[in-house]
C-alpha cells in the first residue's frame, strides 16, 4: 500500500494537536486501531485512538496546560478523552495481569508489542508514529492486504477476555473480509466452543453489534457462518438467513439504501425487541417491515422468473382478458367452400341419431308343430318362421302368448280360448253350429289331447259330419260336453 495513504490521517487536525502535545511533553505517542486501518484501506476515517507511554495523570496535566478539556472516561484502564475540536481517546500502553471476561486487571507498560498482544485482531494492531513510521508487531499488515480477519494470538484466549469479540469477528468479516477466501477455521472453532459466554453480555451491546453487522454491504456470508456456528440461534432464537441473500441482491439491483432493520426483518426471530433491546421507534418500524415480509415466499421460489412464483418479489403477471366475439360458428369449410353461418349464441346442430337395427324375434317352431296348426282355407300360407338354435335359450319376452286363426268369411264369434297346457294354452274357434260349448277344466286336458288324433271325436270325423251351411268346415273338433252336464247357450242368429 502506498505511504501517501497515511498522509490524510497525519494531517488530521485533532490527531495532529494531540500527538504534538504528547511529543512536546517528552513522551512517545502513536495513532492506533481503526483509524490506521481505514486510512490504509482508503476509507473515511472515523474515531481516532492514540496510545502513549505517559500515565493518565500526566495526560490530563498536559491537556490542561495546552488549554484542552480532558475527560477521565476510564482511569482504571488508562483512558482519557481529550476534546481537541473532536474527541480523541488517549490510552496508556498496558498489559493484562488478570482477566475476568471483559473486566481485566491491567498494568501500564512501555512496549507497544505488549499492548498489541492484548488487542482483538491483527489488522487493529497497527501503530502509526507522528513521523509516518508504521509499527506492525503482530503481522496485521499482510492480513489487511489479503482482507483476512485473524485473532491476535490464541482465538479462545482473546474471546474469553471479551465474549463480544465473537460478534465483532463476524462484523469485521462482513466489512473487511474477503468472501471468496472464507473465514478462519480456528476462529470459527473458538467461537463455537465459547457460545455460553454470549449469555453474559448485555442485550444493548449485542443489539448494537448486530445492527452494525447488518449495515455492511453484504452481510449474508457472515450471517450464514453465524448460523453454522450456532451464534445466530444464541443471540436471536428462531432467526434464519434464508431471505437475507436474496434481499441483498434485490437491494443492489434496485439501488436501495442499506437498512439494517430491513435485513433484521428478513432474519425473523421470536422477539427481536427484547433480544436486541431495540428502541420503540426501531420496534415500530421493524413490525411494519415484518408485516410486509409476511407474504414473502421461500428463497428457492423467490429466484424463479416472474410468473412462476408468488409474492411481492416476483408477482404473477395479470391474466389476459378473454375476448368473446359473436362470429358465426359452424363446421369447418371444405376446400373451395364456405363456412355455413349460424345465429350468434347458438351451437352447431348435431346430426340426427340413426336407429340401431333390431334383430327379428325368434320363435321356436317345435312348439307350433306340437299344436299342428294349419292356415285357414282361402288364405295364403304365412312365411316360414325362423327356428331358434337348440343351444340358445329363447327369451321369455319373445314367446308366443296367443294364437288366433280368423276365418276368411264374416268374422264369427270366437269362444273363449281353451287352455291346452304349455306355453300355448289356446283352443281353436268353433263353427256357427257348435257355438254352444263348455270350457273343460284343466283336469280333462290329457283326454282331449288323446281324442284329437283319432276316434269318433277326431278332427277328420268331425269335419265329415259337419252340416253344410255354406261355410267351409272347420278343421277343429267340437268341444266335449262338460262332466257336470251344464252348458252355456249363445244366440246363433246374431250377425256381427
Amino acid at each position: 500500500m502506498p505511504d501517501d495513504a497515511l498522509a490524510p490521517l497525519l494531517a488530521h487536525e485533532p490527531a495532529r494537536r494531540v500527538l504534538a502535545l504528547l511529543t512536546e511533553g517528552g513522551h512517545r505517542a502513536w495513532i492506533v486501531g481503526g483509524a490506521v486501518r481505514d486510512a490504509l484501506l482508503g476509507r473515511p476515517i472515523g474515531d481516532i485512538d492514540v496510545t502513549t507511554d505517559a500515565r493518565p495523570e500526566r495526560v490530563i496535566e498536559l491537556a490542561e496546560s495546552a488549554g484542552l478539556k480532558a475527560l477521565p472516561t476510564g482511569l482504571d484502564h488508562g483512558t482519557v478523552t481529550l476534546l481537541a475540536g473532536a474527541p480523541v481517546e488517549v490510552t496508556t500502553l498496558r498489559r493484562d495481569v488478570e482477566t475476568f471476561g471483559r473486566h481485566a486487571t491491567v498494568a501500564f507498560g512501555l512496549d507497544p508489542a505488549e499492548d498489541a498482544a492484548r488487542r482483538d485482531f491483527t489488522m487493529n494492531a497497527l501503530y502509526l508514529a507522528p513521523d509516518g513510521t508504521l509499527l506492525d508487531p503482530t503481522g496485521g499488515l499482510p492480513d489487511l492486504r489479503a482482507r483476512r480477519i485473524r485473532f491476535v494470538g490464541d482465538p479462545s484466549t482473546r474471546i474469553r477476555e471479551d465474549y463480544l469479540r465473537s460478534l465483532r469477528y463476524f462484523r469485521f468479516h462482513a466489512w473487511y473480509g474477503d468472501p471468496e477466501e472464507g473465514l478462519d477455521p480456528d476462529a470459527l472453532d473458538a467461537i463455537a466452543r465459547n457460545l455460553d459466554g454470549l449469555d453474559t453480555l448485555s442485550r444493548e451491546r449485542v443489539g448494537h453489534e448486530t445492527l452494525r453487522l447488518l449495515a455492511a454491504p453484504d452481510p449474508a456470508p457472515a450471517v450464514a457462518a453465524m448460523r453454522i456456528t450456532g451464534t445466530l440461534a444464541r443471540i436471536l432464537p428462531g432467526a434464519g438467513d434464508g431471505l437475507l441473500a436474496p434481499l441483498v441482491h434485490i437491494e443492489g439491483e434496485a439501488r436501495l439504501p442499506l437498512d439494517p432493520l430491513r435485513r433484521l426483518a428478513a432474519l425473523g426471530g421470536e422477539d427481536p425487541r427484547d433480544a436486541l433491546r431495540l428502541s420503540k421507534q426501531q420496534t415500530k418500524r421493524l413490525e411494519r417491515l415484518q408485516e410486509g415480509m409476511a407474504s414473502l415466499v421461500s428463497p428457492g421460489r423467490a429466484r424463479l422468473p416472474p410468473g412462476r412464483g408468488r409474492g411481492p418479489l416476483h408477482p404473477r403477471p395479470p391474466r389476459r382478458p378473454v375476448q368473446r366475439d359473436h362470429r358465426p360458428r359452424g363446421p369447418a369449410p371444405r376446400r373451395g367452400g364456405h363456412r355455413p353461418a349460424f345465429p350468434p349464441g347458438r351451437r352447431r346442430p348435431r346430426p340426427p341419431l340413426r336407429p340401431r337395427p333390431r334383430p327379428a324375434p325368434e320363435i321356436p317352431g317345435a312348439r307350433l308343430d306340437r299344436l299342428r296348426l294349419q292356415p285357414a282355407p282361402g288364405r295364403p300360407p304365412r312365411p316360414a318362421l325362423r327356428t331358434a338354435p337348440k343351444n340358445r335359450a329363447t327369451p321369455v319376452s319373445l314367446r308366443v302368448r296367443q294364437v288366433y286363426i280368423r276365418r276368411t268369411t264374416a268374422p264369427p264369434s270366437i269362444v273363449p280360448a281353451r287352455p291346452l297346457g304349455g306355453p300355448f294354452p289356446f283352443a281353436p274357434p268353433c263353427s256357427a253350429s257348435s257355438r254352444t260349448s263348455s270350457i273343460p277344466s284343466p283336469r280333462t286336458r290329457p283326454s282331449t289331447r288323446r281324442r284329437a288324433s283319432s276316434g269318433p271325436g277326431s278332427a277328420a270325423t268331425w269335419a265329415r259330419s259337419a252340416p253344410s251351411s255354406g261355410r267351409p268346415a272347420s278343421p277343429w273338433p267340437p268341444s266335449p260336453p262338460s262332466s257336470s252336464g251344464s252348458s252355456t247357450t249363445r244366440a246363433s242368429s246374431s250377425t256381427p
